[in-house]
Formats: structure tokens, C-alpha cells, sequence
């Protein structure tokens, strides 16, 4: 790593790498650092990732400070760190005017923020709750590029976050609708404060086979529209 990241707490481990907290001591600002994990899959994958994000630059889409590669050899990514709670909060407000007045902006925002990254021939992957952050404006901002790359077919491995992921993205697809469908599984979580078809292997199981509850069922207070 480049010595002007000043690595703090270890924010998440998986598959495809770790993510530190940081402070860029360039300038004090508070970051987040991806650092990919080693071999030639995940350093192909992190090179295609790395590539088009640079391109991004949309209000809430979190910002890319830097990209590179470590003295070891492995990929890393530098974004801002956006502190603010998750979308998943919005089901929390007692104000039912409120709550849907926020979750219609986030609507939007994510929609936005979507339509910019697939227009840039880039596939976010993971669009989930975990994902989502509301800034102290109140912006919805996608976060975590992590499984971010262009369309791809299948390869037989699950990309995303179970009970939010696309059935065709159980066997690898990463396509736009992909995104579209975690989109609304996150929306409805943000209204509800429960996962369509739940989270983990049984919302696969569930997921495949049968409809998701009508979102009116679990909580009402939104029109059709």
C-alpha cells in the first residue's frame, strides 16, 4: 500500500479481498480501502473493476479516490467513506409521510446512481441493504465495488448477497437486470424492514420457488405507484 493510507479497523473479509478504514494522510479524509485478494482470477477481476470505476462521477455513487497495486503485488481501491446508516434505516421512521417521502428519494437515487454506473458498461453485483448509505444531506450513495466488473455470463458461482441476488446471478450472471432486481429487493427491505424472501440459503429456496409477499401485506402505506 501506498504509505499515505494509514490503515485502521478491518471492516469486512470474504472472497475477493479485505476492507480497512483508513485515513489518506494527504489530506485527513476519511476512506475506505479495498484491498483484493491475491491470484490471477481476483487480480483479473479487480484490473476490469478498477478500470471503469475511474469513469464514475454521480452524486450517489461513492467517490473513487485511487487505484493501484500493493508492494505484494495485489489490487487496491480507494473510495471516500460514507459514515451515515444504511438504507435499511428508512423502516425505522414512525412517520409513515416521512418514511416515504425518504424512501422515494432514495428510489430515485439509487435508480440514478444505477442508470450512471450501466452507462458506463460497469455492473455493480451486490446492490443490498449492507451497500446502501444515507449521507447527512440525505443522499442514498451505492457503496462497495467490490464484485463490480462488465457484463458477464455465468460461470456456475453465485455472485452477490443471498436474498437479495437475482436468480440468474446465483450462477454467476452479471448483467444490469441483475442490478435492477437486487434494487427492488433492497427498496422493499427499506420500506418493510424485511427481505423479500428473507436472507441466506432459504431465501434462495424460497426465492425459486414461489412470489414474494405482496409488499402491502407486510406493511402497507405506499400507492401503486
Amino acid at each position: 500500500m501506498p504509505a499515505r493510507y494509514l490503515l485502521g479497523e478491518r471492516l469486512g473479509a470474504g472472497a475477493t479481498g479485505e476492507t480497512f478504514a483508513a485515513v489518506d494522510s494527504s489530506d485527513g479524509a476519511a476512506c475506505v480501502v479495498k484491498l483484493f485478494a491475491a491470484g490471477e482470477e481476483a487480480r483479473g477481476a479487480a484490473l476490469a473493476e478498477l478500470a471503469g470505476l475511474r469513469t464514475l462521477a454521480h452524486a450517489s455513487v461513492v467517490r473513487v479516490r485511487d487505484v493501484g497495486r500493493a508492494t505484494d503485488g495485489r489490487m487496491f481501491i480507494t473510495t471516500d467513506r460514507v459514515s451515515g446508516p444504511g438504507v435499511d434505516s428508512i423502516a425505522s421512521i414512525a412517520d409513515e409521510a416521512e418514511r416515504r417521502a425518504v424512501l422515494q428519494r432514495a428510489a430515485r437515487d439509487l435508480a440514478g446512481a444505477l442508470a450512471h454506473v450501466h452507462s458506463r458498461g460497469i455492473v455493480h453485483g451486490d446492490v443490498c441493504p449492507a451497500n446502501v448509505r444515507l449521507a447527512a444531506d440525505g443522499r442514498a450513495i451505492l457503496i462497495d465495488f467490490g464484485l463490480a466488473g462488465p457484463p458477464a455470463a455465468g460461470r456456475g458461482g453465485a455472485r452477490g448477497t443471498l436474498g437479495y441476488a437475482a436468480p440468474e446471478a446465483l450462477t454467476g450472471d452479471r448483467t444490469p437486470a441483475v442490478d435492477l432486481f437486487a434494487l427492488g429487493a433492497t427498496l422493499y427491505e427499506a420500506w418493510s424492514a424485511t427481505a423479500p424472501f428473507g436472507r441466506g440459503l432459504p431465501a434462495v429456496q424460497r426465492m425459486l420457488g414461489e412470489a414474494a409477499p405482496a409488499l402491502s401485506s407486510i406493511r402497507p402505506g405506499l400507492g401503486e405507484g
